[in-house]
């Protein structure tokens, strides 16, 4: 792995606008640095990532908050169809036949077309797309608890505005989409959610850690999960799973308010 690479990977933390002004500048101090003495290249690469991480997160936050909360929304719809289809193929593959027990039906490949669409930065045939699986799902499980009204709505909502004002612009970042999802196969795999209440909100706190550099998929993950809670709360038996999905938005919120307050608190 050559100081090179690792020093562009360094710069690709930073936002589109500093990477394309200074990029090569940095690149070229880290390799210089490098010329000096391997822990010279160490301590500079460990200050540009501080550096980018903090260039992220003003970036993050510098967006209007109508914006941020438009994102939380579509992220929500995109966490919403594939977080239990991720869970359900990671179980199958453990628990059940291995890959020949994952359905090949359009409850799996509906939400895998949804995803590579999203994180492909097509957001108008990502939206189409999750408005038409809404669709099927309403036909196809009339009487399901887990699609009730709420959590369609919600869903629905974030679909529209992907199909209605669509963020042409492909960004890395979409594809930290797949980090809830993946700490939701951990969870299957493991099968955590039956042995432990805290199994059930895995993916909120997994996406927790990115608030700082995509507060609205950590928003979109969290909403996701609580709006997933009003059928567990229906449930005598399942009350403190649905409590614990519930308290994951607010958490969230709450959670990222005060890292916006700290952020620019480091401004100053």
């Amino acid at each position: 792995m050559s100081r090179r690479w690792l020093g562009r990977a360094a710069v690709r933390l930073y936002p589109d606008d500093i990477r394309g002004d200074r990029g090569e500048e940095l690149l070229g101090t880290l390799l210089d640095a490098g010329e000096r003495s391997r822990a010279s290249f160490i301590g500079q690469l460990w200050s540009l990532i501080v550096a980018g991480l903090l260039a992220r997160s003003r970036h993050a936050w510098t967006g209007p908050m109508r914006r941020i909360a438009s994102d939380t929304l579509r992220w929500c719809a995109l966490i919403s169809v594939t977080l239990g289809p991720a869970g359900m193929i990671a179980g199958r593959m453990h628990w059940g036949a291995g890959v020949g027990a994952i359905p090949l039906n359009a409850d799996t490949i509906c939400p895998a077309v949804i995803l590579a669409l999203f994180v492909g930065g097509r957001d108008r045939a990502a939206g189409l797309t999750g408005v038409g699986f809404l669709f099927y799902l309403s036909i196809a499980y009339p009487l399901a608890p887990t699609y009730d009204g709420i959590h369609d709505l919600v869903i629905l909502v974030g679909f529209v505005l992907m199909t209605h004002a669509p963020r042409r612009r492909r960004d890395g970042l979409r594809a930290l989409v797949l980090i809830p999802l993946l700490a939701q196969a951990f969870v299957s795999w493991n099968d955590l959610a039956s042995g432990s209440q805290i199994g059930s909100i895995v993916p909120a706190l997994t996406a927790a850690t990115l608030v700082t550099i995509t507060p609205s998929l950590t928003l979109g993950t969290a909403l996701a999960s609580s709006v997933m809670a009003f059928p567990y709360l229906t449930d005598g038996a399942a009350v403190p799973t649905g409590l614990e999905l519930l308290s994951c938005a607010p958490v969230a919120f709450v959670f990222a308010a005060l890292s916006r307050h700290t952020l620019r608190l480091t401004r100053q």
